[in-house]
């Protein structure tokens, strides 16, 4: 579900076996994150995790926790309230954390009203971005809503094509940027997604993906997915 190459360490996450596996860069096993269960320390599901130079964070939306745990031996050090639902996380470089979320039909966020939150490390709200209406949703939810390269995060979502670059210093937002197809999404349909796939629009269906000058889209074309790297 989700691949992070962080200080020579590889780390991927299998969402379904609650698993994060850790590398070294040469593909050997260091390592299992495997505490699924009810007790301390322990996740009911990994919604999304994230690593840094010490530690790795995993977020479990049943539990309405942020749980971290040591980078060096796996070891559960401590975890955090999370005061609402979110579907992704990056760690930022002062210490704090940015939240993504993309309202969903039926789905919930006790923060409701914006897609991005910047947080301190204890978790305590220093800005809000993107305000969406009450009663408007995306019909389509992307698998992962971040991106990070370097110093830059990139948040995408279904509700427009296109991507807005974050500062990942402080979450701080640097540029909103548009695509504009010849065959795109209709103005006031995003929300009807039968429509939307029977019309065989075209649009950006996951968030792009940052490398040094480069940047991979995943669009849906005629009614089939297709990766374009600019």
């Amino acid at each position: 579900n989700k691949l992070v190459i962080e200080d020579n360490g590889i780390y991927i996450g299998d969402y379904r076996t609650r698993k994060i596996f850790a590398y070294d860069t040469l593909g050997t096993l260091k390592g299992v994150l495997d505490r699924y269960g009810r007790g301390p320390g322990e996740y009911l599901e990994i919604r999304e995790f994230a690593v840094d130079a010490n530690h790795i964070y995993v977020l479990d939306n049943y539990l309405n926790k942020l749980l971290v745990y040591s980078r060096e031996d796996m070891t559960f050090l401590y975890d955090l309230k999370v005061p609402f639902q979110f579907w992704d996380f990056e760690i930022l470089s002062d210490g704090g954390f940015l939240f993504a979320y993309a309202p969903m039909q039926g789905a919930i966020s006790a923060d409701s009203g914006y897609r991005l939150i910047v947080t301190d490390s204890a978790l305590n709200v220093r800005n809000r971005m993107l305000e969406y209406e009450t009663g408007t949703y995306d019909a389509l939810g992307f698998r992962n809503n971040l991106t990070s390269y370097g110093g830059r995060i990139l948040y995408s979502s279904y509700e427009k094509d296109g991507y807005c670059l974050l500062d990942r210093k402080d979450g701080a937002l640097l540029e909103s940027v548009e695509i504009e197809f010849d065959k795109g999404i209709p103005k006031g349909c995003r929300s009807d997604l039968e429509a939307v796939l029977e019309g065989k629009y075209t649009y950006l269906y996951e968030a792009p993906v940052m490398c040094q000058d480069l940047l991979l889209f995943q669009f849906a074309v005629d009614g089939s997915g297709r990766d374009y790297l600019l």
